[in-house]
């Protein structure tokens, strides 16, 4: 005969277990709703700038921020002791001091917040964003050192960094890799997101045959797409902008957002076509 609870540890686990119960109930509808949120949201964007003019040259940023009409504060190059991350951009933010200098203690929603003025990509999409880094970490509060954790945010295989295993500061750009990824412009001036995708697949192969430790997820797949739909747009491609963000991260003088369809669906039509071109995103 099984043995049986004592009537108090049994009342208290009757307890405790309609709690846990609404309580998953309530972090589900809340994520649900929080979705459905930002998807309405990013229609009214769609909306907006189906109907409205697109903003002039050298006005993309509001007067009054960072960057309006290419004016950006002073690039200082971090110390060693300040906290860097595996993107350009965020590490640009704070070379220029954007974002706190040191890289530390830093607010996801006003991470969100500044992305959004500073180069000029829907509102929805940096929620989204900062909200995945939210739910990663557990906190609202991360130094720009926490997206290295591997495989996380940080992911193998990247067009600018040395996986992991063959250089664990991810902070640093690869040199040789930031030079191959300019090179496909060839004579052009731009680099097309049909380059993007075929560096991409052969940054793939090379770690998936080099890096004994080699690991991807069909969330790490999107997740480079979608860093490389951000890179295209924000600059248009131009080498001459990308090649000093991605080799010195820090903006460019006169340098304003090329981004022209401010919604998280215009983002998400390049990722798509981005994918579409690579070779083992279904594998």
């Amino acid at each position: 005969m099984p043995e049986l609870l004592p009537l108090r540890v049994a009342a208290t686990v009757l307890v405790k277990t309609p709690g846990a119960l609404l309580s998953g109930l309530w972090s589900v509808l809340k994520t649900i709703g929080g979705l459905t949120a930002i998807s309405l949201w990013d229609i009214v964007l769609v909306l907006i700038n189906t109907f409205t003019f697109k903003k002039k040259v050298g006005s993309v940023i509001p007067p009054g921020l960072p960057g309006h009409g290419g004016a950006w504060p002073a690039f200082v190059p971090p110390t060693s002791s300040d906290s860097r991350s595996p993107c350009p951009v965020l590490n640009a933010m704070a070379n220029h001091g954007i974002l706190p200098r040191n890289g530390r203690d830093i607010n996801l929603d006003e991470l969100a917040k500044k992305i959004n003025q500073t180069c000029n990509i829907a509102p929805t999409f940096c929620k989204s964003v900062s909200t995945a880094i939210r739910d990663t970490f557990g906190r609202n509060i991360i130094d720009l050192g926490d997206l290295c954790s591997p495989n996380v945010i940080e992911h193998e295989a990247s067009l600018t960094r040395e996986d992991f295993y063959f250089q664990p500061d991810v902070t640093r750009p690869s040199v040789p890799l930031c030079k191959r990824l300019l090179a496909l412009a060839k004579d052009r001036p731009t680099i097309t997101p049909a380059d993007l995708s075929h560096f991409s697949s052969i940054r793939r192969a090379e770690s998936k045959a080099n890096n004994p430790h080699f690991y991807m997820t069909t969330g790490h797949k999107f997740f480079g797409s979608a860093n490389c739909a951000v890179l295209y747009e924000v600059f248009a491609g131009r080498v001459d902008d990308i090649e000093i963000m991605l080799l010195e991260e820090r903006f460019r003088d006169g340098w304003e957002p090329r981004f022209v369809y401010h919604s998280t669906r215009s983002l998400q039509m390049l990722i798509s076509l981005l994918r579409a071109g690579l070779e083992d995103e279904w594998a």
